[in-house]
Parts: C-alpha cells; structure tokens; sequence
C-alpha cells in the first residue's frame, strides 16, 4: 500500500503538467469554497426558516381547520407589497398596515410570512422590526381584531 501511494506521488512529480494543474484545481475549489461561503449558508438558512414557516402553517391548518383565503400568487403579491415597502430609504406604513388589513385569519398570515420568506438576509418579522416608524403593536392590534392569533 505504502508503495503503491509512493509510485503515485513520484508520478505526479515526474509529470510536472499534471502536478501544476492538480494544484491549481485545489486552489480554484479553495478560493470557490472561501468565497461563496457565507452565500451557502445563507442560502442554507433561507431552507431552514422556509421550513419552519411551512411547518407552522402546516400545524395551524390541521388545528383549526383554517384555509387560506388566497391564491398563491395573491400571497406572493402581498409579499412583494411588503418588501416595496419596506425596501430602501423610509416606509409606506400605509402599504403595509393595508396587506396586513387584508389577512383574515392566523394561516392567511403564516402564509404571507412563509412566503416573504427571507429577503435581503431577514425574515418579515425581522423586517417589521427594523422599521423605525412602524407601529408593530398597531399590526398586532388589525391582527388581534380580526381574531388572529399570531402577534410579531
């Protein structure tokens, strides 16, 4: 065995060319590795918290028999609506009291936040709450007035 990994590397070192481009192959995956580390994890995150808002869905419809009022698409309309406005300079709390008014019960909003899903490295929760002049206790009271139990 030990001979047999001898005769090999003494190939590698009688074979210039090929030694070159083994070493080259190693540092192009190294660099690749170093640089879309933290987007890998990121992305592995973003599987991860998708998960959790499915499963929690999933939970609340089985407990209560709740559907939700909307299509798919409505529910990705609702997201980008958020994220409009919430991205960039300021806030339309307007936009985002009036999605939040349009949910009608507990799977309807776990569905919005599942679907926002992570944007920009946060979650609609964390979004919300970096807002400065949004009022979270106001979208928790459209929330609980309508009877929703889940609160940001």
């Amino acid at each position: 065995m030990k001979a047999n990994i001898i005769d090999k590397t003494e190939g590698l070192l009688n074979n210039p060319k090929r030694a070159i481009a083994i070493v080259i192959i190693l540092i192009v995956v190294v660099v690749i590795y170093f640089v879309f580390r933290t987007k890998i994890k990121t992305w592995i995150e973003e599987i991860k918290n998708s998960m959790d808002a499915n499963r929690a869905l999933e939970e609340e419809v089985s407990a209560t028999g709740e559907k939700m009022s909307f299509s798919e698409s409505q529910y990705r309309n609702y997201a980008q609506r958020l994220y409009n406005a919430m991205n960039g300079i300021g806030s339309n709390n307007d936009a985002i009291y009036s999605v939040f008014n349009e949910m009608r019960n507990t799977a309807d909003v776990l569905k919005l936040v599942s679907v926002f899903g992570t944007r920009d490295g946060q979650q609609l929760s964390e979004w919300l709450y970096s807002e400065w002049f949004l009022s979270i206790t106001k979208i928790n009271k459209i929330l609980t007035d309508k009877g929703i139990a889940y609160q940001f």
